[in-house]
């Protein structure tokens, strides 16, 4: 099942066919429905939809908790305020060797109340998540010969020339379907 899309007209084609998917948890057609939105602000003036949340009710049902999930933008990050290009920004710059706190101030992420903590958890989770990259970049091409250095950098540098856009990040959550952030 899709679960990032490039545009919200493609989310909304995908949610007036919901009825006829089967639910990836229980297997059962025409029991998934629409159950809200995940919203986003970045201030008191701008806020807006990042993703559709359905749900299949007949999925634990005697429990009384349903399986629910997202429909997102390719460009939105989980749990994240900050887009996925806005984060290819910051790892830019940091692929060409300047301070964690420099790059942080200079990554389109002005203008938002955001510690240099967050840098460092958005880093200790990308050195997290390098394996998974790791495994899936190797499906879509050879990694970049002669490298050295931070392992983390070869595979962000793998995604940069496997991808070659604008935002790789966005890209691979395209065609992987899966989070740029999921550890497993």
């Amino acid at each position: 099942m899709h679960v990032f899309f490039k545009t919200k007209e493609e989310i909304e084609l995908f949610l007036s066919k919901l009825f006829f998917y089967c639910c990836p948890h229980c297997g059962r057609t025409g029991t998934m429905i629409r159950h809200g939105y995940l919203r986003w602000s970045d201030g008191p003036k701008r806020s807006g939809i990042r993703g559709w949340r359905i749900r299949c009710p007949s999925c634990n049902h005697h429990t009384g908790r349903d399986k629910t999930w997202s429909l997102r933008l390719g460009d939105t990050l989980r749990r994240r305020w900050f887009s996925a290009r806005q984060l290819w920004s910051f790892i830019q710059l940091l692929l060409n060797g300047r301070s964690v706190k420099k790059n942080w101030e200079d990554a389109c992420l002005k203008g938002f109340p955001s510690s240099l903590d967050t840098a460092y958890k958005v880093l200790r989770r990308l050195d997290l998540c390098q394996t998974v990259l790791r495994a899936q970049l190797s499906a879509r091409g050879p990694p970049p010969e002669g490298k050295t250095g931070v392992p983390l950098f070869h595979v962000l540098s793998h995604m940069k020339e496997a991808f070659g856009v604008s935002s790789p990040i966005e890209a691979y959550q395209l065609s992987f379907q899966r989070d740029f952030l999921a550890a497993a």
